[in-house]
C-alpha cells in the first residue's frame, strides 16, 4: 500500500511531497501506539537545534538551565564548519523547518553515522533538502563535540521536560473534544519538541493501513507563561498545541469548502495585515478557524473568569501581534453561535462563519 503523506503547517505551508517508502505501521506498532500521546525529544533533531542555536538565528530559545548546559558544552565548537555554514543558511523560517524536518527523518547508528530513519521527510521543508546536503558536517560536528555523550547525560533532564510539557498540555482531552465535533480520526498522536525551539510550530500526518499518526512540532513551554493562575497558564500553554492539532481537523473540511472560502475571503488582505506566510484566502481562513475552534474548546474547558482571560489574550495576540485584524469579530461571532448550541458539529460551524464572513 502506498504511503499517503499530508503536510499541514501553522505558519508556512510547504508542498505535499510523495514518498517511496514510509513509516512501517506494522500491527505491533499500531497496537503499541493506538490511542496514545507520545512526547519525544529526538536525538538527531536535537543535534540540529543545538547547531542552529549556536548561530545568530533569532528564533531559538536561549534561556534557562538547558541553554546554559548547551553553551558550556558546545561553545568552543562555534567555529566548526557546520556552524559557519548554518550562519549563512538559516535566515528564515522555511530554512529552519527544512533542516528540522530533515533531522527528524534521520537517526544515529551505533558508530555515530546519521542514517535515514522511520519517517520519510527527506524532501520536506522548502524542498531544498538542506539537512541531507549538510549531513556529513552534522556527523562531524556530533563526533567532534561529543554530542552523543551530552545527549545521553541529559536523558534524565529530557524526561523531566517531557513530563512538564505533558502536564501543561492535556492532549488526550483536546483529542477527544475535537473528534466529538469533526469527522476525521487519528489513531495516534506524537508531540515532538526541543527545549531550544522558538515560536515556529508545524504539524504533519501520515496515513497507511488505515492508521493515521498525527505529529506536532511545538515549543517547550515549561519555562514560559509565568502566570500565577494555574488554569490560565494551562489554557495558554494548551493553545500552542491545540492550534496545531486542529489543523488536522479544520484543513480537511476547508478543502471541501474551497469555493465558499475563496468567495468569503477573496479580499484576504482586509482580514490579514501582517501574517506574511498566509497570503491567500485559504491560508488566512484556516488560521482564523483553527484559533476560533480553540476558543470553543477553552469555553467548554475552563471556568468563566479563567476562560475570559485566556480568550482576551488570544484575541489580542491574533489581532494585534499576528495581524489577523478581524479575528475578534470572527471569534466572538462563532462563540456566540456555539453558546446557543454546544453540540454543534464542524459542518455547521463552517456554514455559519462563511455566511457571516461573506457579508463583511
Amino acid at each position: 500500500m502506498k504511503l499517503k503523506p499530508v503536510f499541514l503547517v501553522a505558519l508556512t505551508i510547504f508542498p505535499n511531497i510523495g514518498c517511496e517508502k514510509g513509516p512501517d505501521y506494522s500491527p505491533s506498532y499500531q497496537a503499541t501506539n493506538t490511542g496514545k500521546v507520545n512526547f519525544e525529544i529526538p536525538e538527531v533533531l536535537e543535534l540540529s537545534q543545538i547547531a542552529i542555536s549556536l548561530t545568530n538565528y533569532e528564533d531559538k530559545n536561549r534561556n534557562g538551565q538547558y541553554w546554559s548546559d548547551v553553551e558550556t558544552h558546545f561553545n568552543k565548537y562555534r567555529s566548526h564548519p557546520l556552524i559557519i555554514e548554518l550562519k549563512k543558511e538559516v535566515t528564515n523560517v522555511n530554512v529552519d523547518y527544512d533542516i528540522r524536518m530533515g533531522a527528524f527523518a534521520n537517526e544515529f547508528d551505533k558508530d555515530g553515522n546519521i542514517l535515514s530513519g522511520f519517517y520519510p521527510f527527506s524532501k520536506f521543508g522548502d524542498g531544498k533538502n538542506r539537512f541531507s546536503k549538510l549531513k556529513s558536517q552534522f556527523e562531524d560536528f556530533a563526533k567532534q563535540s561529543d554530542f552523543r555523550t551530552f545527549y545521553k547525560n541529559q536523558k534524565s533532564n529530557y524526561a523531566f521536560l517531557v513530563k512538564k510539557q505533558a502536564d501543561l498540555m492535556p492532549i488526550q482531552q483536546m483529542w477527544d473534544w475535537l473528534e466529538q465535533r469533526f469527522d476525521d480520526r487519528s489513531q495516534s498522536y506524537k508531540v515532538i519538541f526541543s527545549p531550544l525551539f522558538g515560536g515556529n510550530h508545524n504539524t504533519v500526518w501520515f496515513e497507511k493501513k488505515n492508521f493515521r499518526e498525527s505529529i506536532f512540532f511545538i515549543s517547550y513551554v515549561g519555562e514560559g507563561f509565568q502566570i500565577q493562575n494555574a488554569k490560565v497558564r494551562e489554557g495558554l500553554a494548551s493553545r500552542i498545541v491545540f492550534t496545531e492539532i486542529d489543523h488536522n481537523y479544520v484543513n480537511p473540511v476547508s478543502e471541501k469548502c474551497k469555493r465558499e472560502i475563496n468567495k468569503a475571503f477573496r479580499d484576504w488582505e482586509k482580514w490579514n495585515s501582517g501574517a506574511q506566510n498566509y497570503k491567500s484566502a485559504m491560508l488566512t481562513f484556516n488560521e482564523y478557524m483553527t484559533w476560533a475552534v480553540f476558543t470553543l474548546y477553552a469555553y467548554d474547558t475552563f471556568e468563566k473568569s479563567d476562560f475570559e482571560k485566556v480568550n482576551q489574550e488570544t484575541e489580542n495576540f491574533m489581532a494585534n501581534r499576528r495581524g489577523f485584524k478581524k479575528f475578534k469579530e470572527f471569534n466572538q461571532y462563532l462563540l456566540s453561535e456555539y453558546q446557543k448550541n454546544r453540540s454543534m458539529k464542524s459542518a455547521e460551524m463552517f456554514e455559519l462563519v462563511l455566511d457571516w464572513s461573506t457579508k463583511k
